[in-house]
């Protein structure tokens, strides 16, 4: 039997559904990331004095994030499983996220920032 015959036989299962809306929810948070940065830049400047060279390596931070992420991802699903990789790092894109929300500064927003972009990559990772 060919894979494609395989793959029906076995059909589509609560796992394969899980896999695809978590897939989905991160590729939602990731489209929301890159967003919420541009849509932040004027607030950033006015009110913490941030100046434009610090705006770029806020966003150069997020995609250092995403690659750390992105191949430690790819480990952890190997070694420990897609299902708990999945897992773990929707956790540590949803902690980035909610430390993003609460920065008092902009060291903490660009740290927290790096968090979830490793969340975000990783859950990429993961998901490949």
């Amino acid at each position: 039997p060919t894979l494609e015959d395989q793959l029906n036989a076995v059909g589509l299962g609560r796992f394969q559904i899980f896999v695809a809306l978590a897939t989905g929810l991160f590729v939602v948070g990731d489209g929301m990331e890159m967003a919420a940065v541009s849509m932040l830049s004027k607030a950033l400047l006015y009110e913490w004095g941030v100046t434009w060279k610090e705006l770029a390596l806020l966003a150069s931070i997020i995609f250092a994030g995403y690659i750390l992420g992105n191949l430690w991802g790819g480990y952890c699903s190997d070694a420990f499983g897609r299902r708990w990789a999945l897992f773990a790092f929707g956790l540590v894109f949803l902690f980035g996220g909610f430390c993003s929300v609460v920065s008092y500064s902009f060291t903490v927003f660009a740290i927290s920032r790096f968090v979830t972009g490793v969340g975000i990559g990783a859950a990429a990772g993961s998901a490949s």
